[in-house]
């Protein structure tokens, strides 16, 4: 079963700063497909996610955290901010995370 989906549509709001994840921009639009492309001044990519587990969805994010956008798509690995709404559930996401981008 899988516990977790990419939505890019999943209601974030609220999401806050809960860990990391290591990887390069490549290799997550090779797994989740294209992010959102927000550009603010805080974040410029973030791909959404959300439970399969509760019966209201939780949703998760992953995104760059005040970074240059040459520095995230330069094909080495980023320390990608992971966000959530619980702390619990987001060691969950993360280790889903971990095993999908191996």
């Amino acid at each position: 079963m899988n516990m977790f989906r990419y939505n890019p549509n999943a209601d974030s709001n609220g999401c806050s700063f809960q860990g990391y994840i290591k990887t390069s921009y490549d290799k997550l639009v090779d797994v989740f497909g294209e992010p959102k492309d927000i550009r603010d001044e805080k974040v410029n990519y973030e791909w959404s996610f959300e439970n399969t587990f509760t019966d209201e969805p939780l949703a998760f994010t992953i995104y760059d955290w005040k970074t240059p956008v040459y520095r995230i798509t330069s094909g080495f690995d980023y320390k990608f901010h992971i966000g959530g709404l619980d702390k619990k559930y987001t060691e969950e996401f993360i280790k889903w995370l971990v095993k999908k981008l191996k």
